[in-house]
């Protein structure tokens, strides 16, 4: 709950340097509800609280996972004991379970977690340290990573701006990790997770690690394909003029990192909004298209 000492931006290329485990495609850990300016101003930074969800198929040891603030300082997970301690005990969060991390001072002040099956899918954790990034989170400006035992980002949640005493950041859609961040009423830790199981069906099928790059430098999509599926991957133009072809063939189950160059016919492109097409082709003729906004942005400022 640092009130904002300093003027904290995140910069589009921290997804560079902690880019998503491109080995890590059977596990899912999200990052969907931030509170970073508790209500009980009394408890202050003892009540900011993490939710994470596990949309994979196997449980997740989240004592071998760590959290980081993307300057080098991390904190491990550990279980909490606490007073006010939910769910059911360890560290294993099961699939499509919801994990809370509070700090250890955590004051009680939430005390309905929601789960999607009472205790049993809930897991409550804590980390090695008094509070989150030593000092607590900012409220107008921040960036959470969740680190794997090697120091792989999992997942990694930022915002700007200070949702409001008392009101978290959270996930439009945690199912694919969208980019979308919302505010929401109130603190409810365990809704946002929730509120992504329910959008199970909407699920898409790309992420772009980098939304924002400068001129010269490349994108990278995250491409998830099933059993007997293609993608074909192009650049447009915001009016859908197909600009370039980025990856004319894409196939083969599983998880895809792809570089996305920006260019057309080989010269770098102006700067702007472009969009990246995906054709993801069924071994049944059948298609579903998407399209993802990605932002051209000047060399030099």
């Amino acid at each position: 709950m640092r009130k904002n000492l300093l003027s904290l931006a995140i910069p589009a290329a921290l997804f560079a340097v902690f880019p998503l485990n491109p080995a890590y495609g059977e596990v899912h850990a999200v990052i969907c509800e931030v509170m970073a300016h508790p209500e009980n101003a009394g408890a202050g930074a003892d009540d900011e609280y993490i939710e994470i969800l596990n949309t994979g198929a196997e449980s997740i040891d989240l004592a071998s996972c760590w959290i980081s603030g993307g300057s080098g300082n991390k904190q491990r997970l550990v279980p909490y004991t606490g007073a006010h301690r939910h769910g059911r005990q360890g560290a294993a969060l099961p699939p499509m379970g919801i994990a809370i991390i509070t700090t250890p001072r955590y004051s009680g002040s939430y005390g309905g977690f929601i789960s999607r099956n009472g205790a049993a899918d809930l897991v409550h954790m804590t980390i090695d340290g008094s509070r989150f990034l030593r000092y607590g989170f900012n409220n107008t400006a921040g960036i959470v990573l969740l680190l794997d035992e090697g120091g792989r980002a999992l997942d990694a949640f930022s915002w700007s701006g200070d949702a409001g005493q008392g009101v978290s950041w959270e996930r439009e859609n945690p199912n694919i990790k969208s980019g979308t961040i919302v505010r929401r009423f109130g603190g409810t830790p365990g809704l946002a997770a929730r509120q992504g199981l329910a959008l199970e069906n909407t699920r898409t099928r790309a992420q772009l690690l980098r939304r924002v790059v400068r001129r010269g430098e490349e994108g990278r999509l995250i491409l998830q394909l099933r059993q007997n599926e293609t993608a074909r991957v192009s650049l447009r133009a915001r009016d859908g003029r197909e600009i370039a072809v980025i990856q004319e063939r894409v196939s083969g189950a599983g998880v895809h990192e792809i570089p996305v160059i920006l260019n057309a016919k080989g010269e770098a492109l102006i700067s702007g909004s472009y969009l990246v097409h995906l054709r993801i082709c069924k071994s049944t003729g059948e298609s579903t298209h998407e399209t993802l906004l990605i932002q051209v942005a000047p060399r030099f400022r």
